[in-house]
């Protein structure tokens, strides 16, 4: 997954860079194989707590802008069937405040 941003009517999307906790992938598999291409980021793997997650969105201080999550998985992870425990992922209290964004 990774959080994307538009300032132009969503006819095109830039991934935002440098949240808190950053990416913890530079090449997300998964977005190669929805045709991409490489060096996608984003948040991959397991987490079994609730992370708070902030972004400076300054930088976009005066404009209308739309905020997209991208969500992505490859054939060999996906959620099986009968396989509960793999739930996906979950946002909850999104706010925008002074220009940051919080998840």
């Amino acid at each position: 997954m990774n959080i994307r941003i538009s300032t132009d009517g969503g006819e095109s999307w830039d991934i935002l860079s440098n949240p808190s906790p950053e990416y913890d992938n530079s090449s997300v598999f998964s977005f190669d194989l929805h045709l991409e291409g490489t060096s996608v980021p984003g948040w991959t793997g397991l987490l079994d707590d609730w992370t708070q997650v902030t972004h400076d969105l300054s930088a976009y201080q005066g404009q209308t802008v739309q905020i997209r999550f991208a969500f992505a998985s490859d054939l060999d992870n996906s959620t099986e069937v009968g396989s509960e425990d793999w739930f996906g992922w979950q946002l909850d209290n999104i706010e925008i405040i002074n220009d940051a964004m919080t998840l």
